[in-house]
């Protein structure tokens, strides 16, 4: 807090003498101290020795003599809270507009850095296809960087070890088959599932997309073993008014209408 001077009356110093039960720092050893001067100071007036109402704060633990509030002042002057100039209340805005540039150095929309999907749909689902763009150079790029060398040099052991069979591995096009193959992380997170799987089937519709894409983009699993598995658990289902022979039969009947 700061003391706010009068206009037409010249400002005071509210310090310039010190209660002894404060303690005696330098103010008080140059100017004199209440009630009594100190023996050592030189500077004694009988304006220095006037008494400057000290209140300790109830609420707060001071270690640090003169932690306390003034409460007299001339006439015409008023105490002011110091300016406040910590974020506070903006923290958050302040934080996001840092966040956000940061964000953007790293090619990482601030929505998947934040982990925080306020808005609709659209832009969510934006947000997300962006970073997974992304993230798939990364992975290439540790895939030609540090994975297949791995790989080769791996592979090159243990054929050389007579532990794998590779026929072809001199030849340049047949080593290139056998190490021929791409490296899949963590499936995209998936909003609304139902939006993607509506989208998945128009694609495979369309031809634009496989059954195996789909599997591995939905949970990261190889779709010809999901069919496989799939066939084998629908042969395992009892059969249901649902199913296509008993709508024939309706069918055959007249009571489809039913």
């Amino acid at each position: 807090m700061f003391v706010k001077p009068s206009k037409d009356l010249p400002a005071s110093n509210p310090y310039r003498s010190v209660i002894n039960t404060l303690g005696a720092g330098p103010v008080a050893e140059q100017y004199g101290a209440v009630p009594e001067p100190s023996q050592t100071a030189s500077n004694v007036t009988p304006e220095s020795i006037q008494p400057v109402s000290c209140h300790r704060l109830p609420e707060g633990i001071f270690d640090v003599p003169g932690s306390t509030i003034v409460a007299n002042l001339e006439q015409g002057e008023e105490i002011k809270p110091g300016p406040v100039t910590a974020p506070m209340e903006t923290f958050d805005r302040f934080v996001d507009s840092i966040s956000a540039y940061l964000a953007a150095s790293l090619s990482i929309p601030l929505e998947v850095v934040l982990m925080r999907f306020n808005q609709n749909y659209s832009a969510s689902r934006a947000s997300l296809i962006l970073f997974w763009r992304v993230a798939n150079i990364w992975i290439q790029e540790m895939a030609a960087d540090l994975l297949n060398p791995t790989l080769e040099a791996w592979l090159s052991g243990e054929i050389g070890a007579g532990r794998i069979s590779a026929p072809g591995w001199q030849d340049p096009r047949l080593r290139a088959a056998w190490l021929y193959g791409r490296w899949y992380g963590a499936p995209m997170p998936n909003i609304d599932p139902k939006r993607t799987a509506d989208a998945d089937r128009l694609y495979v519709d369309l031809g634009a997309q496989t059954l195996d894409r789909v599997a591995r983009n939905l949970n990261g699993s190889d779709g010809q073993s999901n069919r496989a598995k799939l066939r084998r658990e629908f042969e395992e289902l009892p059969t249901g008014p649902w199913s296509k022979n008993n709508q024939q039969q309706l069918s055959e009947d007249g009571d489809d209408d039913d």
